[in-house]
């Protein structure tokens, strides 16, 4: 149990890390890389004597292979150039084969017979670069800087109109250098890979190490008996379940970055997860009050409205986004506070929808335009406006029922004992395994009335899958204190 204070700081810290690679790995991880990238390592112990020897001799065999290649592939009979083509196909699909899912679109295409083409070299190229940029989701960090290099140079000559044979050249430097990496790789990942199998396991066993961590340093900042009278406290003397009352303090107006206090300690690190579920309810409450001024049209209403108007079709299309936007609901936004510019624009989006709607409206226009700029606002401004409190408290009451419930499916869908090699997780926590994560689950669609834009659907489901990934963490990880 960390005491001193550095050792209480490191071990937060590694908690931190630990559950967000295991929750969020494309947020905590470099842009392109997956877990895996996390274990591989190079591991080549050989003396440079032995290194150089070997090398002597594989150049001479190399050169007289490549030499052969370059003489094919820049051959302008089809029937000598197409089939070295695919013995690289073949080549580039076996070097991807043991990281990348056979399913993956390029390794089927690399596995497929050639399709038709008018420049059979430069379609080999660009398969050539996606087998790369594959490559590289998958390779020790190390290796982005020689593939980033080579990828560049393969791009550029991809975009000149070239003469054959300097295609040829730099398609068979890429080749070489693709082979080698894919080598390069598969070492790193060999030995890895016998003993734990795939990124699913990694990930299990990074969630079983998260709770460990996670436990180890709440108890040692709060104490085991604290944390039991503080979630009992929290919780209430009611026999509804936990979740009811983590939805509530979800749907309340009061920012839980901003107050700690309105969370026990299991709940703590769950924080930043449970804020960006709070800022996408608050968000579509009152998108959809705003939206209900105009809703949305049915697709016959549309197309006897506007006919073959594709501008104003596509404005129906996208005024939910908009509002949005202009709503700052994004969690990730900058900014989430509507300025008064916004407003404005929020507002003028509502008219123009109903003036577009309505272009043969009489005399009272100006008299409805005015109601909506005065409705619009109210619901912005009031936030115990009944519209507002009518869709939260749907939105809330279909959240709890749901969440009470086991995952309902959109379709049906072990780990390792531990890690003992690949690059160190600093501080280090003990890697355990663990059961497959329930919200990874596709979870079928909340439907409320009244919040059934398409639009809408998609940040309930952002909202549905934050809460349970949370109560599964949970549950998972201070199971003895739920029970209480």
């Amino acid at each position: 149990m960390p005491t001193a204070k550095g050792e209480l700081r490191q071990g937060v810290n590694a908690a931190f890390t630990l559950r967000a690679l295991s929750l969020h790995p494309r947020r905590a991880l470099p842009a392109g890389k997956t877990l895996l990238s996390l274990f591989m390592k190079e591991n080549d112990d050989r003396s440079e004597q032995e290194k150089q020897k070997e090398k002597q001799i594989n150049d001479i065999v190399k050169k007289a292979y490549w030499d052969a290649a370059l003489e094919q592939v820049s051959s302008p009979s089809p029937d000598i150039q197409i089939p070295r083509l695919k013995v690289f196909y073949h080549d580039l699909f076996s070097a991807l084969k043991p990281f990348i899912s056979r399913e993956h679109p390029v390794m089927v295409a690399l596995s497929s017979p050639l399709s038709p083409s008018s420049n059979h070299l430069a379609s080999a190229l660009n398969y050539l670069i996606l087998a790369l940029n594959l490559m590289k989701s998958v390779c020790a960090p190390i290796h982005d800087n020689d593939i980033d290099e080579t990828l560049a140079k393969l791009e550029n000559i991809h975009k000149l109109h070239v003469p054959r044979e300097t295609l040829a050249e730099e398609y068979i430097s890429g080749m070489k250098f693709a082979l080698h990496m894919g080598q390069t790789i598969a070492d790193d990942y060999q030995s890895f890979m016998l003993k734990y199998g795939d990124e699913s396991n990694i990930a299990a066993m990074l969630r079983g190490s998260a709770r460990e961590q996670e436990r180890e340093v709440i108890v040692g900042l709060f104490g085991q008996e604290k944390i039991s009278r503080l979630w009992k406290r929290w919780k209430g003397s009611d026999s509804g379940v936990w979740t009811d009352k983590l939805l509530d303090v979800v749907g309340s107006l009061e920012p839980l970055m901003a107050s700690p206090d309105l969370l026990p300690p299991p709940l703590i690190m769950s924080r930043v997860d449970l804020a960006e579920a709070q800022t996408l309810f608050l968000g579509l409450i009152i998108t959809a009050s705003i939206r209900s001024l105009v809703p949305q049209l049915s697709p016959g209403r549309l197309s006897v409205l506007y006919r073959d108007n594709q501008d104003a079709l596509q404005k129906e299309a996208t005024f939910t986004e908009r509002l949005w936007t202009l709503i700052g609901a994004d969690p990730f936004a900058n900014d989430h506070a509507t300025t008064e510019s916004d407003l404005d624009g929020i507002v003028e989006e509502v008219v123009s929808l109903w003036r577009m709607r309505n272009p043969d409206a009489s005399g009272d226009t100006l008299t409805k335009e005015t109601e909506l700029r005065d409705m619009t606002r109210q619901i912005i401004n009031q936030e115990a406006h009944p519209v507002r409190e009518l869709l939260k408290k749907r939105l809330l009451d279909g959240l709890k029922q749901r969440i009470a419930q086991p995952i309902i499916p959109r379709e049906k869908a072990s780990g390792p004992n531990h890690i003992s090699a690949g690059r160190a997780l600093k501080p280090v926590a003990r890697l355990k395994p663990s059961k497959g994560f329930p919200s990874d689950q596709p979870e079928a669609d909340l439907l409320v009335t009244g919040i059934g834009d398409p639009a809408f659907r998609v940040h309930m489901r952002h909202i549905l899958h934050i809460l349970r990934m949370v109560q599964s963490w949970v549950e998972s990880t201070w199971n003895d204190i739920l029970v209480l």
